[in-house]
């Protein structure tokens, strides 16, 4: 017997490794943030695979997650499989597969730069030998203030970049943090305002289920919708509501898609004025 979607209309689909999943009962949990701020993660279920499938399967495959509606639908998350568990619920077998974009070598060679090396120089250098595709860097003009080494591991590189960028005086005047975010497949070290997309619209007509205020520095307003594909971290987001101070121009700082109710919770900065 194979677990069914309570919803025909929705649309999700898996291409993993060698294999393409689709009309299979796809569980995921999409989270642009989970665990790590420069990297998007996913845990994808996938119940009743068949032996052969399995077995084809490995840690460090390619993984393509397309969820939507039937004649919408479209990539949520790209990445590469990094844990595979196996488990059975009552008559019907599961497999778990751990993800994350962006998975950072650890074992890459070590470049040494002089005092006064562009911070930006150092980034493209980094995604270039780790052979990640790097569309943007806004760093301004910020340099090392001594000589430096990179990491064996490209993640701690990217932090420390982060860091000497984001500790910048010419940055913090800007009051705008630098981030390092994905999105189509392609990286962005950009200011966490800047938009990355067309605008999406956001009402009840498009789907908005509930929208809240939140106090703190990372971000200003919590809004849940049906599934929005689109949305990724560095979209504009035009939020119509009815809620007194919520409509308005947004950018999104955090994501979660999630399979359990088929629902997208944005947390958005605000961008702009009220309309």
């Amino acid at each position: 017997m194979t677990r069914t979607n309570s919803s025909y209309l929705r649309h999700v689909s898996l291409q993993i490794g060698p294999a393409t999943l689709d009309g299979l009962d796809i569980d995921f949990e999409v989270d642009s943030n989970a665990g790590d701020k420069n990297k998007a993660s996913t845990t994808v279920t996938v119940w009743n695979l068949s032996p052969e499938t399995i077995a084809a399967v490995h840690a460090g495959d390619d993984v393509l997650l397309m969820a939507g509606y039937q004649g919408d639908a479209g990539c949520i998350f790209c990445g590469q499989v990094t844990t595979i568990t196996h488990g059975r619920d009552g008559a019907d077998r599961y497999t778990e597969f751990g993800c994350v974009d962006l998975e950072w070598p650890k074992n890459m060679q070590p470049r040494i730069y002089p005092k006064g090396t562009l911070i930006a120089d150092i980034l493209r250098n980094l995604y270039r030998d780790a052979a990640f595709l790097l569309a943007a860097v806004e760093c301004l003009e910020v340099t090392t203030s001594g000589p430096y080494t990179t990491d064996p591991d490209g993640a701690v590189t990217l932090q420390w970049c982060l860091d000497v960028v984001n500790g910048d005086p010419d940055i913090k005047k800007t009051g705008r943090t630098i981030r390092a975010m994905t999105a189509g497949g392609e990286s962005y070290i950009v200011p966490d305002d800047v938009t990355l997309s067309a605008t999406i619209r956001v009402s009840v007509d498009t789907g908005l289920i509930s929208t809240s205020p939140e106090d703190g520095d990372s971000y200003d307003r919590r809004v849940t919708t049906l599934l929005n594909w689109r949305v990724m971290t560095g979209s504009a987001v035009e939020l119509e509501s009815l809620e007194p101070g919520a409509s308005g121009r947004y950018v999104v700082a955090e994501y979660t898609h999630s399979s359990s109710e088929f629902t997208t919770t944005m947390k958005l900065k605000a961008s702009g004025g009220e309309e």
